[in-house]
């Protein structure tokens, strides 16, 4: 199933990651607060540094 991952950093700024498998939540959930969060993207590895939390959300965000 497809769909956004949303996650936070230290500053609790958020980042949107769209078009994603579920699964790719579990490897960010395993990851949580270190300081360098590794997952593998369709462009190739990303770092997406630290994360204080994630969740998964089915289809799009929509945003204004």
């Amino acid at each position: 199933m497809k769909g956004s991952i949303v996650v936070f950093n230290k500053q609790n700024e958020m980042r949107v990651i769209e078009d994603i498998e579920e699964t790719l939540l579990e490897d960010i959930c395993r990851q949580k607060k270190q300081e360098h969060c590794l997952v593998q993207l369709a462009n190739g590895k990303v770092d997406l540094g630290y994360i204080s939390n994630a969740f998964f959300r089915e289809g799009e965000i929509h945003t204004d």
